[in-house]
């Protein structure tokens, strides 16, 4: 009997597929106080409430049960992957654990704090150089980026200022 994506099926559903799969990590991060696994087959597009299984994280998040068990790229714990920030994962903590108190140090945002962002967060917020003092907008994947890390727009000569203009240069050349 089906209703809606819901399938009360003794054999056609979401815990019975995991188990016949190996998916059991799934059942275990299961965390949805109104419905069980056994109401939804493992397409299904309704959203059920998961917990992550690991210590450390812990995060309770909502997904469609279709997208955690998709064959290729399902999906997992935001906290995890870094796409929401949680206590043990999130912007402070990842400058800790890289050696990059540098980023900590020139944030500049009064109105925000580096723990309420996760490291890789386009949400820009206000940074300001330690060594040229000057300030200005960016998001911390922007700084955190592992390929093409920024940083000071001034210092890298991409903004004008008193001593990066058109006329300094004249008089330089």
């Amino acid at each position: 009997v089906r209703a809606g994506n819901r399938l009360r099926s003794p054999t056609n559903n979401l815990e019975v597929w995991c188990r016949e799969n190996g998916r059991e990590d799934l059942l275990e991060e299961w965390d949805d106080p109104d419905k069980g696994p056994e109401e939804f087959t493992r397409a299904s597009s309704e959203k059920a409430r998961w917990k992550c299984r690991k210590v450390k994280c812990g995060w309770t998040w909502e997904a469609q049960v279709g997208h955690r068990t998709k064959s290729v790229r399902p999906t997992g714990c935001p906290g995890c992957a870094g796409t929401v920030p949680t206590p043990t994962n999130n912007f402070e903590v990842w400058c800790t654990e890289h050696g990059r108190e540098d980023l900590l140090a020139e944030w500049a945002d009064a109105g925000k704090r580096p723990k309420d962002f996760s490291r890789g967060s386009d949400a820009k917020v206000q940074w300001k150089c330690g060594k040229c003092e000057h300030a200005w907008l960016a998001s911390m994947s922007n700084r955190t980026n592992s390929k093409h890390p920024r940083g000071c727009p001034a210092c890298a000569g991409r903004v004008l200022t008193a001593t990066n203009n058109f006329e300094v240069w004249c008089k330089e050349k």
